[in-house]
């Protein structure tokens, strides 16, 4: 049709467009079918095409969440996907970016030898150190089971094997703290046993430094492990290194130590000190255990205190037969509080020399370290005269009146662990 177009001659043009055939104008396909290629050729024509193009650079004013590294190599976010591309070059289409739940590395020096550790090389390391103490207590607290803990208190019978042990004689208060982790039998013992390894190997660490300043940096070190262990809310590590180690009476004594701790060491000593502190039943201790994030580690000697007061202080059945339900109720709210700590993990990376130099430790009696303090720092003796007569003097032994630092004496006695 020549509707709208525009023809120069006028009427002339209009009756040639007019007698024109319109096959004039339809569009063949070529003749020659090996010049042009196929539509499954023409695709890979654009495969290749596309796997050989160049790529434009990024524009450094543009953040992109794609992909993003850790320190260990790990990528948190997946941009284009090159699955099978050496078989046929083909990108698939972009995933959406996935964060990655990769650990940190481990906080160690490259140079560390971890074969051969060495004492104070492995304190330095004071954030590593606490990594690996938490990754370890919170293993053994995922160990224990509900059925365990009944048995403990006695709400379920014991099995026969646990009865007729060597230890059937002897107090589990008097003697469990001699126990290895080899007689230990239960989760829970191996949990105590692991909770006074740790206050022993403090003090022991300590008390291997023959100079003073070292001790005065190894308490330094102990008091940021335990800052770390808090902060990974590891109660029960930080129970043992504040308490039973740096709290223990061969290391309290040691006065001149002491005094040479910064104000800032101080500080977070008491701090965690506080905190701990028996008084009241624990009440800082349990206002913060309720309201903590999981992964966390709680002092299981004060949850064991609440599970046996409940049990020992409530009877079974009621006037007429009933059953205290009441009671079953308590007991199973705190077997619940611990399955609750136990159901998430901690993403650390385990280090298994620095677990194995942890775990591996033998306890040291405490009359081996008494002897290590005293040597270090002699009791001091002050001459004095008793009475006012000239002729009669005696020699007393006395302790300094040192008023540095306390630690918390509410809680002494807890130094070693009972269950």
């Amino acid at each position: 049709p020549s509707h709208g177009m525009d023809f120069p001659n006028g009427q002339q043009d209009l009756d040639e467009w007019e007698g024109l055939d319109p096959q004039t104008f339809a569009m063949e396909p070529p003749k020659d079918s090996a010049s042009s290629p196929s539509s499954a050729e023409s695709g890979e024509l654009v495969q290749d095409v596309g796997a050989v193009s160049p790529v434009a650079p990024p524009d450094p004013n543009i953040t992109s969440t794609t992909t993003s590294h850790t320190t260990s190599g790990h990528v948190e976010g997946e941009g284009l996907s090159r699955e099978n591309s050496e078989d046929n070059g083909s990108i698939s289409v972009p995933s959406p970016a996935t964060f990655c739940n990769c650990p940190p590395d481990p906080a160690i020096p490259r140079t560390m030898d971890l074969q051969n550790l060495k004492l104070k090389e492995v304190l330095k390391c004071t954030e590593e150190v606490a990594r690996q103490m938490t990754l370890i207590d919170h293993a053994q607290l995922c160990k224990i089971s509900a059925l365990e803990l009944l048995q403990k208190v006695n709400m379920v019978p014991r099995p026969q094997s646990q009865r007729n042990s060597k230890m059937s004689g002897q107090s589990l208060q008097s003697s469990l703290s001699l126990l290895s982790l080899e007689q230990s039998e239960t989760a829970i013992e191996k949990l105590a046993f692991r909770f006074n390894q740790v206050g022993n190997w403090v003090a022991h660490c300590i008390l291997q430094h023959k100079e003073l300043d070292e001790r005065v940096t190894a308490v330094h070190q102990f008091i940021l492990i335990a800052k770390q262990c808090l902060e990974y809310n590891n109660y029960s590590s930080v129970m043992a290194v504040v308490v039973a180690g740096l709290g223990s009476a061969p290391i309290r004594r040691l006065h001149k130590t002491w005094e040479g701790v910064s104000k800032y060491h101080v500080d977070l000593f008491k701090e965690m000190d506080s905190l701990l502190e028996s008084g009241n039943n624990y009440k800082r201790y349990r206002d913060r255990l309720s309201t903590i994030p999981t992964p966390a580690v709680p002092y299981i000697g004060v949850f064991l205190k609440d599970l046996t007061f409940i049990c020992d202080g409530n009877p079974d059945y009621l006037r007429g037969g009933l059953i205290n339900v009441h009671k079953r109720r308590q007991v199973y709210s705190k077997v619940e509080e611990i399955k609750r700590l136990q159901r998430d993990v901690y993403n650390f990376q385990p280090v298994l020399e620095l677990q194995n130099y942890f775990t591996q430790y033998r306890l040291t009696p405490d009359d081996e370290l008494h002897s290590l303090s005293h040597e270090l720092e002699p009791k001091m003796v002050v001459h004095r005269r008793a009475t006012r007569s000239r002729s009669s003097t005696n020699l007393s032994t006395t302790t300094p009146n040192f008023s540095f630092f306390k630690p918390n004496s509410k809680h002494l006695s807890t130094s070693t662990l009972r269950t």
